[in-house]
């Protein structure tokens, strides 16, 4: 019998991978616990070409199932395409999970190419799932018996009853050993987008320690996935596995990628105690306030040296709105006490929320650059553009403005960010260009560009805008990028052009 093939197919084109694949990672730990041959199978395929060689490369495996994790966006596209080569020229089953197909399973199930999809958390879901198919032709295979499945019977969709979280996160290790762990250590972090980082000139190894948020912020995915529930590997286990990447891999320092790191204190602080390295981690303002003087200088003394802080909006409604329970003077103190410390601190800000206006986008502006002024250890990103994740109360306050989510899994070809995102009907479009504006009017070198003389244009147009919050009549953005415009129109390789996915 083949082995089952877990696969990710990431669009970004740029830099290298930032994080590893944990949610193949987990699945493949329970199916390896399970005695189940697996494969791992993450690339990135930014053209047909690339569709083509990911899906002759999946099928040369011979597998006997192939999975593969999904995140809304442009990423759903060469999944697709992949999963129809798969499932027109073989008989095996197609199963898609992750965060898309676990907000959208009808959606994807509407699709001929997806056979099943796995709601939720897929670790013990994937190993009954591949146990049952393993019975063969002429075995009994009841699909409705497996929680957290999702499935096609006679032409309806069927959903299962959900799957308890897990409890015991340390019972799968992630599977390291299915793919090549240097492609995932890098030298230079790109988690501080703006500003750079100085977290390590060695290799950084990002980890998850815990899963889910106790918090309730509207925007986010944590609400609906995971129920607000905070789950945990134990401190052993996350000193164990720092250390093994740190002896055998040489990682130098670490960053820890969970939603919130601070669910419980003192297993965080036990983890920081032990780490014995360099590292960071993202947290919030209010509770940097809380810690004051006495616990920051403790956890710079642990090799704390990098912090995320989600600040997210300068308007006191747009925060209520959100329910992020957190104030505007809590982030200028979080950003004082950090600074004090040379904790370096990167708030990231977003625009484009359903019921802002534009004196709360202002607002927003204004604090970023009092942010910014605290001193050297602050960095300041964004605004990024909002964009309404499925299953959040903020998706459902976008709803009632106007936003239609894509009917079918084909036409999620847009990025969730930035400049080519859909247009909201609740946000004027020029929310789109801020960051855009924002970053070039802070840009200072030019001379490794092409033009240089024509940046500084831009960057003097760019200051002017951010400084008199002017972001209408966006020409010196859209002129420089007409002949992009007409080469894509015209050169037939739009996404759904490229990957042929119907």
């Amino acid at each position: 019998m083949g082995p089952i093939v877990l696969a990710n197919l990431s669009t970004y084109p740029r830099r290298p991978f930032l994080a590893p694949p944990y949610g193949l990672l987990y699945v493949a730990s329970a199916l390896d616990r399970a005695g189940i041959d697996v494969r791992l199978y993450h690339r990135k395929v930014l053209d047909r070409g690339q569709v083509l060689r990911a899906a002759e490369e999946i099928l040369a495996l011979k597998p006997v199932l192939a999975g593969f994790s999904t995140i809304s966006g442009p990423s759903l596209i060469p999944a697709l395409a992949v999963s129809k080569i798969i499932k027109t020229r073989t008989k095996i089953p197609v199963v898609w999970g992750g965060l898309h197909a676990t907000q959208y399973p009808e959606q994807v199930l509407a699709s001929p190419w997806v056979d099943y999809v796995v709601v939720g958390e897929g670790e013990e879901t994937a190993v009954e799932l591949a146990r049952a198919l393993a019975v063969g032709p002429g075995g009994r295979f009841d699909p409705a018996s497996i929680q957290g499945l999702a499935f096609k019977e006679n032409g309806r969709l069927r959903i299962n009853q959900s799957r308890p979280l897990i409890e015991n996160l340390d019972l799968y290790p992630p599977a390291w050993h299915h793919l090549n762990i240097d492609e995932y250590l890098t030298k230079k972090t790109y988690l501080l987008t703006d500003g750079g980082s100085e977290l390590s000139e060695g290799r950084i190894a990002s980890i998850l320690t815990a899963r889910g948020c106790p918090w309730r912020c509207t925007y986010c995915y944590n609400l609906s996935v995971n129920q607000r529930r905070y789950r945990t590997h134990s401190v052993d286990f996350v000193v164990g596995m720092a250390h093994e990447l740190r002896d055998r891999h040489g990682v130098e320092a670490i960053h820890i990628q969970d939603d919130h790191f601070y669910g419980e204190w003192e297993r965080a602080f036990s983890i920081a105690r032990r780490l014995r390295m360099p590292w960071s981690s993202s947290g919030r303002a209010d509770e940097v306030v809380r810690w004051g003087n006495g616990i920051l200088a403790e956890l710079r003394s642990t090799g704390l040296r990098e912090l995320q802080i989600g600040a997210e909006s300068g308007s006191p409604r747009i925060l209520k709105l959100m329910k992020k329970d957190v104030t505007i003077e809590q982030m200028f103190r979080a950003a004082e006490l950090c600074d004090r410390h040379g904790i370096r601190v990167l708030f990231s800000f977003m625009t484009g929320i359903p019921g802002e206006t534009d004196a709360d986008r202002r607002l927003t502006c204004e604090v970023m650059d009092r942010l910014e002024r605290v001193g050297p250890s602050i960095v300041v990103n964004g605004p990024g553009v909002y964009f309404p994740w499925p299953g959040t109360p903020m998706n459902a306050m976008a709803e009632k403005l106007g936003y239609r989510p894509p009917a079918k899994t084909k036409d999620w070809d847009f990025m969730v960010w930035g400049t080519r995102q859909m247009k909201m009907p609740f946000a004027p479009g020029r929310v789109r260009l801020i960051e855009h504006y924002r970053r070039l009017a802070k840009r200072t070198a030019t001379g490794s560009l092409r033009i240089p003389f024509f940046a500084r244009i831009l960057i003097s147009l760019a200051r002017f805008r951010w400084k008199r919050r002017f972001f209408r009549f966006p020409a010196d953005y859209y002129l420089p990028r007409l002949v992009l415009v007409w080469l894509r129109r015209h050169s037939g390789k739009g996404a759904a052009a490229v990957y042929d996915q119907e």
